[in-house]
């Protein structure tokens, strides 16, 4: 199976030309592309934390609009996964707000996100659900309290959440810019060995080609998703 290394995963961050021009409120081309880029991650992760649509939709508008807003106070500090960790406690408190509303508005009922936990970590497919709920269930809980008491610690069921979500969407965002450079032939095949774990003897029957084919798809498409990694530890270092 592919996946980042943690090391990886951490070093993954958004490119320091993106934040620069999202200091200038004329780059409309720079906050359609940040809007791309980050409204998916922050609605799985509002859905995933217990929120409804509407709900997730609101801190998602409400999230780049902080953004928005304090971009040209933020500093990268030099470490790997800066932005990471303050795009982090911009979200954070829109969910806080999101279930603060919701506690006002049904006090007596509301003592658990009205929607199903997740599974733990969120990405890849929320881990397959049904893999253990209660982890899901803490971080949504966890948020409630804080929603409720202000609290200013940082919360780790939702710490954990976000981290996994965020790793899931980097590694997509890595995918999806090495298929777009390669065959549908050639990516096919790196999916079927490398992303679903096939053997090498299995996908070529399958996709009616030669071992050698697939090896050289595993080498070719394995080499760009290095790069593309590379390139990405590059722009948060």
């Amino acid at each position: 199976m592919f996946c980042m290394s943690t090391e990886t995963e951490g070093s993954l961050a958004t490119r320091p030309s993106l934040l620069a021009r999202l200091k200038d409120w004329s780059q409309q081309t720079a906050w359609r592309e940040f809007d791309h880029d980050y409204a998916p991650l922050l609605r799985n992760v509002a859905r995933k934390a217990g929120l409804t649509d509407p709900e997730a939709d609101e801190v998602v508008q409400e999230t780049l609009i902080a953004v928005a807003k304090k971009i040209g106070e933020f500093k990268h500090a030099g470490n790997r996964g800066s932005f990471r960790a303050w795009l982090y406690q911009q979200a954070r408190w829109r969910f806080a707000d999101q279930f603060r509303a919701r506690a006002r508005v049904r006090p007596c009922t509301e003592g658990r996100p009205l929607t199903p936990p997740l599974s733990p970590g969120g990405g890849e497919g929320a881990r397959r659900a049904g893999e253990g709920e209660s982890e899901a269930a803490t971080a949504a809980d966890s948020l409630h309290l804080e929603a409720s008491s202000a609290a200013s610690e940082v919360d780790p069921g939702f710490e954990r959440l976000w981290d996994a979500e965020w790793e899931e969407h980097l590694r997509q965002t890595v995918l999806a810019r090495v298929k777009r450079q390669v065959s549908a032939r050639q990516f096919q095949l790196f999916d079927l060995h490398v992303l679903q774990g096939l053997p090498v003897r299995a996908v070529a029957r399958a996709a009616g080609t030669t071992m050698a084919a697939v090896y050289m798809a595993k080498s070719r498409v394995g080499r760009l998703v290095r790069r593309e990694i590379d390139r990405l530890r590059d722009f948060d270092s």
